[in-house]
């Protein structure tokens, strides 16, 4: 019995030293250097859905543009590293991109950071509730 009490015991104080096991989490569509290159000022909303994929957010009060966002959230780390790439048509054809692909540096696994006046400066529904998962 006190051989029982004591590996119980033991069982207990260890268990707290084991930390469970934390999955990666990816969302959303990664977009390298290598597809923004092939878009060309005037392509078509499917053309450039053809080389992009579906975008993540088609908002419905800006018709015009197409947000493509990519975050990695890994297991144990803090940091949540994102990426937001907009897509702006004028009369259904491509007329401007903005954001930079941060692929390079999901991959070599640095986050983004992301400073206040960034975060005050951007504009439209998805980029606000953008800059407020951040802050998480």
């Amino acid at each position: 019995m006190r051989y029982t009490i004591i590996f119980l015991f033991t069982i207990l104080l260890l268990s707290g030293c084991l930390r469970p096991y934390k999955i990666d989490i990816q969302q959303g569509n990664i977009i390298n250097a290598e597809q923004l290159e092939q878009l060309k000022p005037g392509m078509t909303r499917r053309e450039v859905q053809y080389i992009l994929g579906t975008p993540l957010v088609e908002d419905p009060f800006h018709a015009e543009r197409w947000d493509y966002f990519y975050s990695l959230k890994e297991g144990r780390e803090k940091n949540r590293q994102q990426q937001l790439i907009t897509v702006v048509f004028k009369s259904d054809s491509l007329a401007d991109i903005e954001g930079v692909p941060e692929t390079e540096n999901v991959r070599a696994k640095k986050p983004q950071v992301i400073n206040q006046d960034d975060k005050k400066k951007k504009k439209g529904f998805f980029k606000r509730i953008f800059s407020r998962s951040s802050e998480s």
